[in-house]
């Protein structure tokens, strides 16, 4: 044996001198030097709050213009030129309409109206709190994209009302 544990073996400590010693800031720093004693903090936290500060929520507006542009831009370029350009009687429409196109522009077109209408009521709406429940933002997804698909069938059925025939379905 070592001479250490020697001297190890042959002291002596009583459980009331290491229960002492437990209960002390000193007990806490020698086992780890970045241990804050717990006595500094109360027993039950509360969570942190959501506040209208947020950085997500104080551009709401700006973030829904930009989606409306793209929503508009989306739906002019996917929807209302190749109706146009079929009123106009052009040979081919090309790629130029798009089922998704119409779906992903009606939906950014109403999510960006309605921040820009609502801000950040309507930025938390379609951002809950963890553990607060999607089905409604998904309900609303849902129904944005089925408006857009509506949109797109309405249209195809007008251009094929005016000769053009499509290939897929």
């Amino acid at each position: 044996m070592s001479k250490s544990h020697e001297r190890l073996s042959e002291t002596h400590i009583d459980a009331d001198t290491v229960s002492d010693f437990a209960n002390t800031d000193a007990y806490a720093q020698i086992l780890n030097p970045l241990v804050i004693p717990l006595r500094q903090f109360p027993i039950s936290m509360p969570p942190p709050q959501r506040t209208i500060a947020n950085p997500r929520s104080k551009n709401a507006r700006v973030v829904g213009a930009l989606f409306f542009a793209l929503g508009a831009l989306l739906l002019y370029f996917c929807e209302i030129k190749p109706l146009q350009d079929a009123m106009n009687h052009v040979h081919d429409l090309g790629g130029k309409f798009s089922g998704k196109g119409a779906m992903a522009g009606f939906t950014c077109f109403i999510f960006g109206l309605a921040l820009i209408i609502g801000g950040a009521p309507v930025m938390r709406f379609f951002n809950p709190k963890p553990g607060e429940s999607k089905a409604p933002v998904i309900v609303a997804a849902i129904l944005m994209m089925g408006g857009g698909l509506a949109i797109h069938f309405v249209t195809k059925s007008h251009i094929e009302s005016l000769g053009y025939v499509f290939r897929f379905p």
